[in-house]
């Protein structure tokens, strides 16, 4: 087995790495730079463009380009271009290859084998989408990790002490945090939690209304399309600046031959407006803390760029009673964490030059996965949320059945099934001579990916029934082969 690189498919920018003489190092992209935006640009050619490139024709080509793509993983989202559909699978491949392109440049050999890392909170659909967009972009994709639990790898590569940390992980589009026990070379997750639609992206947001609500009482300025990317690119570089001052002006010349905006915003008007975001993940780290059955941690790990903002690292000081620690890059540690759990799979023993050859890691389940099959309503946990992975169980039921059984797959922690994400179903027929009451026994399991198998089984006649769960953002073997001659068909134009 050659090397297999780690990858950091975020929401906002990519990043990856590898194992070279024992240490981790960021692969550069052919600009030389250690991230990649996660941006696409259809260009009017028939042609594509990606990562920085991009970013910079969308403000032109706004209603051209992708961004925040990987919000959209595992729904039934398409984006429309000259006609012909994309899917999110496509267009996270886009990138993917791109990292691929470069990866193969810089180190000098063919690249077909990475570890990806997702949120941890990323649900089966969403983890099963990925692995699919590794598929397309040329890429076998040996194993899928959470990102706060590749960052842990990241942090324990550089210390021998046995702790409990909490990895506060803010990126882009997601907001993750998980709690985990480091003792000699064992990595345990206690708890995760998460919220996939709180990031980076938000902040902006608020910044990009008060900057219209401005527009709009001095000079009754609704934005077209590129003005709308203009105040957002403005906004963003704003969050930045307030980052390291207390106020930045924000100048947007020419918006119309009327318009041009010239403002200042403080780091204070910032803090207020978005402290109903902050608060969130303050609320997220109680129940993540309070499942992990601890009353404290030793350490807080702070990962992913929006960890820079002050109001997000003092916000943190306040509820640990303790700084947050800023002992690696927000930016590449998810990758380096990637790059340690791609080293291990292939065998090649890079870590052994550092001494830490005996990484374990223990990874969990962010949701209860239960079924229905009972007269209540009530449903019914076959693996609880925090459950290490792999795992498998089987629950066994009593009942009377017609000619077959549904057996419904539900992700979520209400008792009440309706109120939980239906994952897919599986129907057990039986035979017509053979009704009334039948014994059936129902089997989950997780791999290490973090992707769901589910089994269903009469005991009474030995048929049983076994699938992957038919979510629409699964893919068939015959579909990745037509999206992988669409993307080709895109780069060789």
């Amino acid at each position: 087995m050659g090397r297999i690189i780690g990858i950091d498919l975020g929401t906002c920018n990519s990043c990856m790495a590898v194992l070279e003489n024992g240490k981790p190092v960021i692969i550069p992209n052919k600009e030389g730079k250690n991230t990649t935006p996660s941006i696409v640009t259809f260009n009017k050619d028939g042609s594509i463009d990606v990562g920085e490139t991009a970013q910079r024709k969308a403000v032109l080509q706004p209603e051209r380009t992708s961004v925040s793509i990987k919000r959209t993983m595992g729904s039934d989202f398409k984006l429309s271009i000259d006609g012909k559909d994309y899917t999110p699978q496509e267009i996270s491949a886009m990138i993917l290859k791109k990292l691929k392109t470069d990866a193969e440049k810089y180190l000098g050999e063919k690249v077909t084998e990475a570890v990806i890392t997702v949120p941890a909170y990323f649900n089966d659909a969403q983890r099963q989408a990925t692995k699919d967009a590794g598929r397309i972009a040329g890429l076998d994709v040996k194993r899928i990790i959470n990102e706060p639990t590749a960052a842990a790898l990241a942090y324990g590569l550089n210390t021998d002490s046995s702790e409990t940390i909490a990895v506060y992980d803010l990126g882009g589009g997601t907001f993750d945090i998980s709690i985990l026990d480091i003792d000699d070379g064992v990595f345990e997750v206690l708890a995760s939690n998460g919220d996939t639609y709180l990031g980076g992206n938000d902040y902006d947001e608020i910044i990009v209304e008060f900057i219209k609500k401005k527009l709009k009482k001095k000079y009754r300025y609704t934005p077209d399309a590129i003005g709308k990317e203009r105040i957002k690119n403005a906004a963003e570089k704003a969050k930045r600046e307030l980052s390291i001052k207390q106020v930045t002006e924000v100048r947007i010349p020419y918006l119309t031959d009327k318009v041009s905006l010239e403002m200042s915003v403080e780091r204070v008007e910032l803090e207020v407006m978005s402290s109903s975001l902050t608060n969130r993940t303050i609320k997220i780290i109680e129940k993540t803390i309070k499942e992990a059955e601890l009353n404290e941690v030793d350490k807080i790990i702070l990962v992913g760029g929006s960890t820079r903002m002050p109001l997000v690292f003092t916000a943190l000081k306040n509820f640990f009673k303790k700084e947050p620690l800023k002992c690696v890059n927000p930016d590449e540690a998810v990758a380096i964490g990637a790059a340690i759990e791609a080293d291990k799979l292939s065998g090649s023993c890079q870590l052994a030059l550092t001494g830490k050859s005996d990484i374990v890691l223990l990874d969990i389940t962010p949701f209860t996965l239960s079924t229905n099959l009972t007269n209540i309503g009530k449903a019914v946990p076959v693996i609880r949320k925090n459950s290490s992975i792999p795992c498998k169980n089987t629950v066994v039921f009593y009942n009377d059945f017609h000619d077959h059984t549904n057996v419904g797959v539900y992700q979520g922690e209400s008792e009440r099934y309706k109120e939980n994400i239906k994952m897919g179903e599986i129907n057990l027929p039986h035979p017509w001579s053979e009704l009334g009451s039948r014994k059936v026994s129902i089997t989950f399991s997780v791999d290490t990916n973090g992707i769901i198998n589910a089994t269903a089984k009469d005991l009474q006649t030995g048929k049983d029934m076994s699938c992957k769960l038919n979510f629409n953002s699964r893919m068939s073997d015959l579909q990745i082969e037509e999206s992988k001659r669409k993307v080709l068909l895109l780069e060789s134009k």
